[in-house]
């Protein structure tokens, strides 16, 4: 990984602009499936005009680079269709959306290049399966113009970042000797984000400043958790870079107090609601209300102290700051959950999709200062409390129970004559029960942290 960045700022009266450009390159040198849907090498329609010597004619529409697929494989006698990249085909050539509908009794079948060499076989080659990795090149512009009128300031912001893959993006070569349920996917590109910002900040009153704003959030090649259906020898899934671009719009106001010095009050509530796809909003867990309040108090230090001279008030709030803040953000949706059981297929214990909690706290960081002039050291002692009021905030909640560690199976009648059938129904119940106790459901306690900052 590598990255560019170069910038240039000038002014002209009271219009100032910021412009610059950064290239990011990565490249994740590993090996990387040359077909997502096939582990092995496949045919193509201008390969093919006949099978066991019989003629086929393919439909005119189906360009001579599409993978065929056929009733078998290792031994195939007909055609059952198509496809290019992730648009699937009948016999027919008529596009179709399940590529379950080409499987003839054999699952999906593409017509193998090499029908029986697996991997592990001497005959195996790497590039029969795989390729090297393609350097990806990100171009992202930085575009801040500002511009002052009067009390007000008119603001425009184009800024874009890209970041790299992080989670189940390592080629793991022990996971294509079965190719079964989840494997890594080391094909992941890096997603981008491109943020358009308009808006404008008033000087209301003495030291009130308003502002409001509008948001433009641009989300391409987010990871996601996607099934390969189709895929051969059989379905998995993976982490993917969505297909399409995930658009947020939101607007933000805000009002500030800020002191004309620095001691006393000062403050800002800020309030965003953001618009999107129901199903985009699902797929980066994201919240559509966020309300953010901070209060704090400075008493000053040397002439800026806000106390009457006083050796006891001095030594005690000189350079002492206090500061609350509170957020509450709405509840995130989820998808349709769905319970594991002995057999192996998930199933469905709940038809609703659920939505979390709405999520609240309040932190307090208390400071004070000491400064030393004869060292010009400066030491900073603080105390921080992250969720004051120990407020229990959930990330997940079971959608047939509405609870973090509850998910109606062990108690719904459908499941006993199952769950009563098991070796030790008991034990069974109780290994339940912990599985379901996750910590990652809930958020963060109450956390004190005490410090001490040195400045030289």
């Amino acid at each position: 990984y590598s990255a560019f960045y170069i910038e240039d700022e000038f002014e002209y009266g009271d219009f100032s602009a910021r412009v610059g450009l950064r290239l990011d390159y990565y490249n994740a040198n590993q090996p990387v499936m040359k077909d997502k849907y096939s582990l092995y090498e496949t045919l193509k329609k201008g390969q093919i005009t006949s099978i066991n010597g019989t003629p086929v004619t393919h439909p005119s529409n189906i360009g001579d680079d599409y993978v065929v697929y056929v009733d078998h494989s290792y031994s195939p006698t007909f055609v059952t269709g198509y496809r290019v990249e992730d648009t699937w085909y009948n016999a027919d050539g008529n596009k179709i959306t399940d590529p379950e509908d080409l499987d003839a009794g054999s699952g999906v079948s593409p017509y193998l290049k090499y029908p029986g060499v697996r991997i592990g076989d001497d005959e195996w080659q790497p590039d029969m399966s795989f390729k090297s990795y393609g350097p990806v090149y990100s171009f992202l512009p930085q575009i801040n113009l500002n511009y002052k009128f009067w009390r007000m300031n008119f603001y425009a912001n184009y800024n874009s970042f890209s970041k790299n893959p992080y989670i189940a993006h390592i080629f793991r070569p022990e996971e294509y000797w079965e190719m079964w349920g989840g494997i890594n996917n080391p094909a992941l590109k890096p997603y981008r984000t491109d943020k358009i910002n308009l808006g404008t900040n008033i000087n209301v009153y003495k030291s009130i400043y308003a502002d409001i704003s509008g948001q433009k959030t641009m989300l391409s090649d987010y990871f996601v958790i996607h099934g390969i259906v189709g895929a051969y020898p059989h379905y998995y899934y993976t982490v993917v870079n969505y297909y399409k671009t995930i658009d947020v719009n939101s607007i933000t106001a805000t009002i500030m107090f800020v002191p004309k010095k620095p001691a006393g009050w000062s403050g800002n509530v800020s309030a965003t609601k953001s618009f999107m796809d129901e199903e985009d909003r699902r797929l980066i867990n994201s919240s559509d209300f966020v309300l953010n309040g901070n209060l704090n108090y400075d008493f000053g230090y040397g002439h800026n102290f806000m106390f009457p001279e006083n050796k006891t008030l001095t030594i005690v709030f000189e350079g002492f700051n206090i500061g609350l803040f509170y957020q509450q953000r709405s509840g995130t949706p989820f998808p349709l959950f769905k319970i594991p059981v002995n057999s192996g297929s998930p199933r469905t214990i709940s038809q609703d999709n659920g939505i979390t909690p709405s999520f609240s706290f309040f932190n307090l960081r208390a400071e004070k200062g000491f400064y030393f002039k004869n060292s010009g050291l400066y030491l900073s002692a603080y105390v921080w409390v992250e969720n004051l009021f120990d407020k229990r905030n959930l990330y997940f909640i079971y959608p047939n129970t509405g609870e973090p560690d509850e998910d109606g199976y062990l108690s719904d009648p459908k499941w006993q004559n199952e769950i009563e059938n098991q070796v030790n129904p008991e034990s069974y119940r109780a290994i339940y029960q912990m599985r379901l106790k996750n910590p990652a459901h809930y958020a963060k306690p109450r956390i004190w942290r005490i410090g001490i900052i040195a400045k030289f």
